[in-house]
């Protein structure tokens, strides 16, 4: 459906556009997951505008619980999607597999957007519960908004550090058959370790206009 941003009516189909561009302006080695979100309004009220390929992505929280997250996008296990250069990445996807999605959106709503080095060191619960005390802030600003991301970069850092946390990249190994036996300072009951990778965080929180 159609939306209003910047002043133009635009729809999700616009940000496959955006990837198809820049993927073609691609000039270095290299290949790379992709999210974009954009808000716009509707006549039902506001929505989020989202287009991702691969394992980064988003949650929108909302009273304290998962509304809506993206899927990952992989080609099997620990392989996502990536657009790369063609002439040295052949195989690189295509905006054409990116996933589109328009999301309504509420005043008091929390945007979390990251890289897999967030998403595989936190647990879901663990970024709600972040996400909730900036919700619950009786003053909402730029400085509060910057320090949750800071906050839940910090924390997915030091799990990734860690041969002794539970982590959902620990619990996928496991599901996969990959998970080390006794790996830790002893045979965990639950899998335990993080996995080391980039780390990027982007906390946007919804305001009434």
């Amino acid at each position: 459906s159609a939306a209003m941003a910047g002043g133009e009516m635009i729809d999700v189909e616009h940000l496959r556009a955006v990837f198809r561009r820049a993927h073609r302006e691609v000039t270095m080695a290299g290949s790379a997951t992709a999210c974009i979100l954009r808000v716009a309004s509707t006549s039902d009220g506001s929505c989020l505008l989202a287009a991702n390929l691969g394992d980064s992505g988003f949650k929108l929280i909302r009273n304290k619980q998962v509304m809506f997250a993206s899927a990952a996008q992989e080609y099997q296990f620990n392989m996502p999607y990536q657009f790369g250069h063609r002439t040295h990445l052949p195989e690189s996807s295509e905006a054409a597999d990116a996933a589109l999605m328009e999301v309504g959106l509420r005043a008091g709503d929390v945007i979390v957007l990251g890289t897999d080095g967030l998403f595989d060191n936190l647990f879901a619960a663990d970024i709600v519960a972040t996400a909730a005390d900036l919700a619950a802030a009786a003053q909402v600003g730029e400085g509060e908004v910057a320090r949750t991301a800071e906050a839940l970069a910090s924390e997915a850092r030091r799990r990734a550090e860690s041969d002794s946390l539970p982590t959902p990249w620990a619990a996928e190994l496991e599901q996969h058959g990959h998970y080390p036996a006794g790996r830790g300072s002893s045979t965990p009951t639950v899998p335990v370790g993080g996995k080391l990778d980039d780390i990027t965080v982007v906390v946007a929180y919804v305001e009434e206009a």
